[in-house]
């Protein structure tokens, strides 16, 4: 067999601290909401909407395609993990079915 070697477990951690950052990106999105929600005193609350809607339709067309990438890769490294497990196990068996005859 090649030297190609693939570790599912780490692609399955990978997928899952992807998952995590997801998390914390949509977490930031919440606070800055709450911001804009007028969290503050009125005269500071309008300041920080003024300057938080100079931005926020970009940083949010932003976010939200961050998000959309660690969906899919999470997705993605998690069905990698799985396939590469499923074709060892299937290596693994048909090597044991080739042995057990002898």
């Amino acid at each position: 067999m090649s030297g190609l070697s693939v570790d599912t477990e780490a692609l399955d951690g990978l997928a899952v601290r992807m998952a995590r950052t997801r998390d914390e990106v949509a977490y930031a999105a919440r606070l800055v909401d709450d911001c804009a929600a007028g969290a503050w005193g009125p005269a500071a609350a309008a300041a920080v909407v003024r300057a938080l809607a100079d931005f926020d339709d970009h940083w949010r067309y932003g976010l939200k395609r961050i998000v959309a990438n660690l969906d899919a890769c999470h997705g993605a490294l998690h069905d990698a993990a799985a396939a590469y497990e499923q074709v060892e196990r299937a290596i693994a068996g048909a090597a044991g079915d080739q042995g057990g005859g002898r």
